[in-house]
């Protein structure tokens, strides 16, 4: 992985100085046109390097993707099932029933307290946290694309 990161940041930063060439340079003499040959040649390299990598880490950025968000759903699902169990429990009428009964609810209801929590060092995932999470990371993704745009 070391590697991939390693590669990754110099393929940014050989874009990144492409970019300036580009942006900066004349072309008038047979030096810099010797220069921009290169470039291109690197570019090419680092193209096909991107793309090479992109198919090899495709399919497990797809499985890690599906498997984590599902896993993650499955427990807000029921996290919120519970939420809800706890709500009719409540409203319902438990004690005007037989004291077994109320105690078996009492008992039942004591088993949802504390409710049900998924914590991610120390942090408590909640639907609202996962939203927020899902928005601060696509504010990070567009805040990056303009830095590099």
């Amino acid at each position: 992985m070391e590697n991939a990161s390693t590669s990754l940041v110099f393929t940014t930063a050989t874009i990144r100085i492409i970019s300036y060439f580009l942006h900066r340079s004349q072309l008038y003499d047979t030096k810099a046109v010797e220069v921009f040959l290169k470039i291109i040649e690197k570019h090419q390299k680092m193209l096909k390097f991107i793309k090479e990598l992109s198919k090899l880490m495709a399919i497990y950025v797809f499985i890690d993707f599906i498997i984590y968000s599902g896993f993650l759903c499955a427990l807000l699902f029921y996290i919120s099932i519970n939420s809800e169990l706890s709500g009719s429990l409540f409203r319902s009428n438990w004690y005007v029933q037989s004291m077994k009964l109320r105690k078996m609810f009492l008992m039942f209801s004591q088993t949802n307290t504390p409710p049900l929590q998924i914590k991610a060092y120390g942090l408590v995932m909640t639907l609202e946290v996962f939203r927020n999470i899902l928005r601060a990371s696509y504010s990070y993704f567009t805040l990056l694309k303009q830095l590099n745009g």
